[in-house]
């Protein structure tokens, strides 16, 4: 028998109670000779750490506290890591039930940050310069990495000004405190020429070449260079260095700054190459002197606007420029009709004109499906109502149709255009109806043939035998011919045609086997492995729904009886009737359990989806609740009779 003592709780319960009686020195050399994670020092009680800062700093040695700073994560290493801490005895002559204090919320920008900057604060008050400075920089040098780590882009902007403000003197018994900061940020730094270019990009060329110099880089890099911006004037350096760094908004200002015909050209290619208009209008408000180079800098972000067709941005950006032209055809495209014609009686356009910009809003609002818009603006700005009528038509928006016709005074198109419209769908929906009824005898007669193979199989079988033989395949029922006509628009490629010769990257192939594996599973071939899967999918489509029958079949079956068509409501009520009579008496078919199948037993592994039987049984259901109200439809002829029928109608 061999005891087993666990170190980590034994060091943890020593640290708990170093850390309890605010000897932070001892409680991070046990956690450095543990190897246990020094975030536990911050960690055990956030606010004795901040409000005692002083203690903390004077306790630690500097490589400790260096190492300390290097440490700090975001996260709560006691709640992550050692979860049973708040379990450990505490020491004695303390009070365990004050210990049990809710988990510390750090404010702000976070752990890293929060405690970072008020280190850097203590040791800054300190004034002792000279042997924190290392600690300093470790501390920016820590933020920069919390940076990063939320993917945000590199600057050490905030140390390597901090490090410009100190004291120059290399005659230092430790050396310069520029050389030591330095040297340190870049030991720290994951990629020193970062650092450089930030130094550079401070316009400080003492400290670039400080900062070139002791990472470490070739003279033959940089040396020509600086020497070449020391020459320079001081706007022209700044626009170098901007150029040099691709910092393209700020060599912007520095244009501005230097003037010049020269410099407004090369502002206008700079904003355009790097689509930064929206920033160099920034620099050039209403009202600037330079209002020419700002109406340029207009026309050409409204410009970049139009040819990515963004027409709402590129529409206000025109108008700002007073391009009202160009601003009417942006307005024209996004399917603005008010402000479109509100430019074009500014501009006092001609009958033809105004006809062609009615043209443009028209086709710009039925590309994006806003077709009662393009209605109302045919009917209000177009030259007759029949266009608009005729745009609801084919949206088959028979209703809306009507009431355009209405509030334009023209009747007459209701009993023309809309009337003929209406047999056309009529006769559209009577051929679809049918087609779908086929389709369903089809598939379910399919249906019923793969059960009974499938209970023929398992009867030969035998009860504890397995069905080894392939399924039969009944020749009498083409289930893929019989759908092809619902399917047009689409050819089956050769098998030879998809070979390729020749080597094929991984990713096509991957590409090509999901292609083939979908091809499969959604294949109403027979004999196929999904076939029945497939087959109750597609008798899902064909059931007739409350929703299409409301919506679809009994407003058409309304408008005939308005234009006094009775014989043909009822014809269309009574192939609804049909198909909905059709779809019960298929509802054994479509969710009988394969286990009344011929009076066999079935095995409950081979029976089908339950979720698909679910799914077929509620869409049936659901018919059920439609109701049949008794109405009399009566023919304008006088020799017909009403016939005794009902009308297809929701509950």
């Amino acid at each position: 028998y061999q005891r087993r003592v666990h170190g980590r709780p034994l060091a943890l319960c020593t640290v708990k109670a170093y850390l309890e009686a605010s000897q932070f020195g001892a409680a991070l050399s046990v956690l450095r000779r543990n190897r246990i994670d020094l975030n536990v020092v911050v960690d055990h009680d956030p606010v004795l750490v901040l409000d005692n800062l002083a203690l903390f700093i004077k306790q630690l040695s500097v490589p400790n506290l260096n190492l300390l700073i290097a440490s700090i994560e975001p996260n709560d290493v006691l709640k992550d890591s050692f979860p049973y801490y708040g379990q450990l005895p505490a020491r004695r002559g303390v009070d365990e039930a004050s210990l049990l204090r809710a988990p510390y919320e750090w404010p702000g920008t976070g752990k890293v940050n929060v405690f970072c900057d008020a280190l850097r604060s203590e040791l800054l008050t300190t004034g002792i310069l000279a042997e924190h400075c290392e600690s300093i920089v470790t501390s920016f040098a820590q933020q920069q990495q919390q940076q990063q780590q939320q993917q945000q882009p590199a600057s050490f902007e905030s140390c390597l000004k901090w490090i410009s403000e100190l004291p120059d003197d290399s005659t230092a018994a430790k050396g310069s405190l520029w050389d030591r900061a330095i040297r340190h940020l870049v030991f720290l730094a994951k990629d020193p020429a970062a650092v450089y270019d930030t130094a550079l990009g401070l316009y400080n060329l003492n400290l670039a070449r400080r900062v070139a110099a002791l990472s470490q880089r070739d003279p033959k890099e940089y040396q020509n260079f600086l020497e070449e911006l020391s020459a320079l004037p001081e706007a022209a350096r700044r626009l170098r260095i901007d150029q040099h760094l691709q910092r393209y908004s700020a060599a912007l200002k520095s244009m501005l700054e230097l003037g010049g015909a020269d410099m407004e050209e090369e502002f206008l290619a700079v904003s355009a190459r790097h689509n930064l208009h929206t920033a160099a209008e920034a620099l050039l408000p209403p009202g600037t002197e330079r209002s020419s180079l700002r109406t340029r800098v207009l026309r050409q972000h409204a410009t970049a606007l139009a040819s990515s067709a963004q027409w709402a941005d590129a529409a206000a950006a025109f108008s700002a420029a007073e391009m009202w032209p160009e601003a009417m055809d942006a307005y024209a495209r996004q399917g603005n009709a008010p402000m479109a014609f509100a430019i074009a009686g500014r501009l006092k356009l001609g009958a033809s004109d105004r006809k062609n910009l009615t043209n443009r809003v028209t086709s710009s609002l039925l590309e994006q499906g806003r077709t009662k818009e393009a209605a109302t603006v045919l009917a209000q700005f177009g030259e007759d109502t029949e266009p608009a009528v005729t745009v609801l038509l084919e949206a088959q928006d028979l209703m809306a149709a009507i009431e355009m016709a209405e509030a334009y005074g023209r009747g007459d198109l209701v009993v023309t255009v809309v009337r003929e419209h209406l047999h056309a769908c009529v006769s559209d929906r009577l051929h679809e109806i049918q087609l779908r009824m086929e389709t369903m005898n089809t598939l379910c007669a399919r249906l019923g043939v793969l059960r009974r193979q499938q209970a023929l199989r398992i009867l030969a079988a035998g009860p504890d035998g397995a069905c080894d033989g392939e399924e039969s395949v009944a020749p009498s029922v083409n289930t893929a011919s019989t759908l092809s006509s619902l399917r047009t628009g689409t050819k089956k490629v050769p098998s030879h045609a998809s070979r390729k010769t020749g080597t094929s990257s991984k990713s096509s192939q991957q590409s090509s086997s999901s292609r083939k594996d979908q091809k499969r599973l959604t294949s109403l071939k027979e004999g196929g492995r999904f076939e029945e899967a497939n087959i109750r999918r597609e008798l899902l489509l064909q059931i007739p729904t409350p929703v299409y029958l409301n919506e679809t079949i009994r407003p058409l079956i309304n408008l005939q009886l308005f234009f006094g068509e009775g014989s043909a409501a009822l014809k269309l009520q009574q192939r609804a009737l049909d198909w909905v009579h059709l779809t019960h008496s298929h509802g054994g078919t479509l969710t009988t359990d394969l286990n009344t199948t011929a009076g066999i037993a079935v095995p409950d592994f081979i029976t089908p989806s339950s979720e698909s039987c679910a799914r077929m049984a509620g869409a049936i259901n659901q018919l059920k609740e439609v109701k049949w109200e008794v109405a009399c439809l009566g023919d304008s002829s006088p020799t017909q009779s009403a016939p005794d029928k009902s009308l297809v109608a929701a509950s």
